[in-house]
């Protein structure tokens, strides 16, 4: 897993320990329960528990919250440990991996300020009947092998709900399922309220096919049109029927497939007239098209993200894409 990624975890599953000290006292005195311990991230124990688990899945939802779940994935690169958001208009879409740093580093550190009540039977006196949040993160033993497309066994979940605000910046949660109200400090939403939209989480590249699967690609703008040729196979390329070295070609790919979405577009544009379309065809001939119109912001154009989100493009990524080509093409005459 990437660095950042691993420290956070690493990081987060301290949490855990915090946690498991802190609710498995619903025994204890409301003195002893009141008590905000503190985690020792000194301990051998503590660091040999911590490195062998990672983050499986995690979902968030509630009333302040969009329902979202980001899982690991079964296709795996072998670099970056790759996950999946899925909500409900969107189907196993790929994550950004920063943008999940973010997510992690956002969530709160489940510190208790004080025990508020036991054995709670009404949550509505809370807010924890209609919770503003609700997380859940299981986690997993990456030391564990498991097989591509399958799964890893779940060793440790977190499953907490938060209520009302409360006074001093305080916010009342719960281990969901049990009985024991607490307060930590507030001040963490914000933050995660920002970044934990489907928009912010997933990839935000239009189209992003691996070069084996793609047999051409055309490219049409207003005043030009652009026809490369890909034999990955046998390593042959061409732009306009110009035959273009590998290195060369791999730099002129990543350009096309670097086109990305750089915000949601609020309002709509009823222009469907394409401005610039990227069309890849693949090895099977079926087709894949990311198709450029004007927005309602006229640094933008307006494109499709995940089949679902309307977002914008700015006019400077797909300008520099056609001084990419030709330059491309004038080194190839």
């Amino acid at each position: 897993m990437k660095k950042s990624v691993t420290l956070i975890l690493t990081a987060l599953i301290l949490v855990v320990l915090i946690v498991v000290l802190i609710f498995a006292s619903n025994n204890k005195s409301q003195e002893e329960a009141s008590t905000s311990p503190q985690a020792n991230t000194s301990t051998e124990s503590d660091s040999s528990d911590t490195n062998t688990k990672s983050i499986s899945r995690l979902s968030i939802g509630g009333t302040d919250f969009p329902s979202m779940t980001v899982e690991i994935s079964d296709k795996q690169n072998g670099i970056i440990t790759a996950y999946d958001l899925i909500t409900d208009t969107l189907d196993h879409v790929s994550v950004n991996n920063s943008t999940l740093d973010t997510l992690i580093n956002s969530l709160p550190d489940f510190s208790v300020d004080s025990l508020i009540a036991d054995d709670v039977t009404d949550l509505s006196a809370y807010g924890l009947d209609q919770p503003k949040l609700h997380l859940v993160i299981d986690f997993y033993n990456p030391s564990i092998p498991f097989e591509e497309g399958s799964f890893p066994d779940i060793t440790t979940t977190l499953d907490f709900i938060w209520g009302n605000e409360l006074e001093d910046g305080k916010i009342a949660f719960m281990r969901t399922g049990e009985k024991s109200v607490y307060s930590m400090d507030a001040s963490f939403l914000d933050a995660l309220k920002e970044v934990a939209t489907p928009f912010n989480l997933s990839s935000k590249f239009i189209e992003l096919p691996y070069i084996s699967d793609v047999k051409a690609i055309d490219i049409t703008y207003a005043d030009a049109t652009y026809h490369i040729d890909v034999d990955e196979a046998n390593a042959s390329y061409a732009l306009n029927n110009k035959s273009i070295e590998q290195d060369a070609f791999k730099a002129l790919y990543r350009s096309v497939i670097g086109i990305y979405a750089e915000l949601e577009l609020e309002d709509k544009s009823e222009d469907t007239t394409p401005e610039v379309t990227i069309t890849y065809t693949m090895q099977d001939d079926s087709t894949k098209s990311a198709i450029f119109t004007q927005s309602t912001n006229d640094e933008y154009y307006q494109t499709v993200l995940n089949d679902s989100m309307i977002v914008g493009c700015s006019k400077t990524q797909l300008s520099n894409l056609k001084t990419t080509l030709d330059e491309a093409l004038n080194a190839s005459a």
